[in-house]
């Protein structure tokens, strides 16, 4: 069985975070993530399997995900171990013409 996942990216700077703590507040039935909050060391792939592990179970239990994060750099989720057990995977860029 897989699960919906759901990823929105941009570079440093683009709204990600702001974007984050305002989706939690509208989107009460999704765990909203922000995956540098467990980066430690600069180890951003473990953060990264740690974050899916999250989601995974999260997912299991009947609650979907949204992770905020650089992807692909410096994260490369789609090789992270618990990348298959999710699909669709909807991915949205956020970019900021500043």
């Amino acid at each position: 069985m897989t699960y919906p996942l759901f990823i929105v990216t941009g570079i440093s700077g683009s709204g990600k975070s702001a974007t984050s703590l305002e989706l939690q507040k509208i989107m009460v039935d999704f765990n909203v993530f922000d995956k540098d909050l467990i980066v430690n060391n600069d180890d951003y792939q473990t953060a990264c399997d740690n974050w899916l592990k999250v989601a995974y179970y999260s997912a299991y239990s009947g609650r979907n995900s949204v992770l905020f994060g650089n992807v692909p750099d410096s994260y490369n989720i789609e090789i992270c171990d618990l990348f298959p057990l999710f699909n669709p995977v909807h991915y949205l860029h956020l970019y900021c013409n500043g």
